[in-house]
C-alpha cells in the first residue's frame, strides 16, 4: 500500500480546495506537472534560469566552504559569471556569442538583478538544487542561508 508522507487533513484541505475550484485531478496533475523542471524540459529560457541559480547557488556553497563566510551578493554574482561553466553554458544559450569584458560585468549584473528578484524566491526550492557532484538535494533551511533571506518574508 501507498504510504504517503502528508497527514490526512493536508491531502482533504487539498481536495476540499480542488473541489472549490472546480479542478479536476487531471487538470492538477497537468498544473502541477508544467511547474516542475521536467514539464519545462523545452522551455530554454526557464532551463537557462534555472541553470544560472545553480551556478549562483554553488559558488555561494564553494564562498561557505572555503571562506567560512559569504561574499555580498554582487561579488558572487560577480564571481559566478567569471567563471569557465558559466560561459560555456552562456555561449551554448546565447548561439555562441563570446562572454568577455563589457559583456560579463553587464550579466554579472542581470545575473545579481535575477536572483534579488523577490518574485524568483518560488525558484529557489529543494527540488531545483542539488549539492555539486551528488544527488543529493540542498535543505530549504540551507538555501534560506545561501541566499541570507530576512526571516520575516517568504
Amino acid at each position: 500500500m501507498f504510504k504517503s508522507r502528508y497527514s490526512i487533513k493536508d491531502i482533504n484541505e487539498l481536495l476540499e480546495y480542488l473541489n472549490l475550484s472546480r479542478i479536476s485531478p487531471k487538470d492538477a496533475i497537468q498544473i502541477i506537472h508544467a511547474t516542475t523542471p521536467q514539464g519545462k524540459e523545452t522551455n530554454k529560457k526557464f532551463n537557462w534560469k534555472m541553470m544560472r541559480f545553480t551556478l549562483y547557488i554553488w559558488q555561494r556553497l564553494e564562498e561557505e566552504t572555503l571562506m567560512k563566510n559569504l561574499n555580498t551578493k554582487t561579488e558572487s554574482a560577480i564571481l559566478t559569471v567569471g567563471k569557465r561553466n558559466y560561459k560555456n553554458l552562456y555561449e551554448g544559450f546565447h548561439d555562441s556569442k563570446i562572454l568577455n569584458g563589457l559583456a560579463e560585468r553587464k550579466e554579472a549584473l542581470n545575473l545579481f538583478k535575477l536572483v534579488t528578484d523577490p518574485r524568483q524566491r518560488e525558484w529557489f526550492k529543494p527540488r531545483y538544487f542539488l549539492y555539486p557532484k551528488t544527488k543529493t538535494s540542498i535543505p530549504q533551511e540551507h538555501i534560506d542561508r545561501l541566499m541570507q533571506w530576512p526571516k520575516n518574508t517568504s
